[in-house]
């Protein structure tokens, strides 16, 4: 015969704020607090605990590289953590009330005046996407919201082409003759290669 095991629980709505709760076994009684320990911490949860987590996870139990893990943690921390999108702090948000259109004003709010080139918007776009498919496997949320944000209408820092011009031996030619008639007469002739 098992024994029977109690314990007590937080509960708000009774004057001494918990409830005590009875299983026969120890096994179950285990079973009750966790149960309503992960209920408890799913409703609640918000995004800055849900990075915590993530990133600890990703650091620990995947193959992710540490310089990955950093990247991650520096995105979220320098340009998440403390964003504001329609009036709430990006981390107090409740991981169960992100929506596609909060997700869509927040990167909206990024690229509004086009600092972020696609590839930074990616690498942000795949620390939501990580953190959001890890609370989908913790079943805290049903479905990834992230998908649903279409990025093809951001707009975006255009790319820098930092390439030099270079030109072919008769280019080359052709634009020293060029500067001789129109009097540049102290144009160096030399042509190296």
């Amino acid at each position: 015969m098992k024994d029977q095991w109690f314990t007590h629980l937080p509960d708000p709505t009774r004057p001494e704020k918990r409830r005590k709760v009875k299983r026969m076994g120890y096994d179950n009684i285990c079973k009750a607090v966790i149960d309503f320990y992960r209920d408890h911490y799913h409703m609640d949860i918000t995004l800055g605990e849900l990075f915590e987590d993530w990133a600890k996870f990703r650091r620990d139990e995947t193959s992710a590289k540490p310089g990955t893990v950093r990247r991650d943690v520096s995105l979220w921390r320098t340009h998440c953590e403390t964003a504001s999108v329609d009036g709430h702090i990006l981390k107090d948000i409740k991981v169960t009330s992100v929506t596609p259109k909060l997700l869509h004003h927040f990167f909206r709010s990024l690229t509004k005046d086009r600092s972020f080139t696609r590839q930074s918007i990616c690498n942000i776009r795949g620390v939501f996407s990580g953190m959001l498919s890890f609370a989908m496997e913790r079943e805290i949320i049903t479905s990834n919201p992230i998908l649903a944000v279409d990025f093809k209408h951001l707009s975006y820092k255009s790319k820098q082409n930092n390439q030099d011009e270079v030109f072919t031996f008769h280019q080359a030619q052709k634009l020293l003759a060029h500067l001789r008639t129109m009097g540049h007469s102290q144009v160096n002739t030399t042509l190296h290669y």
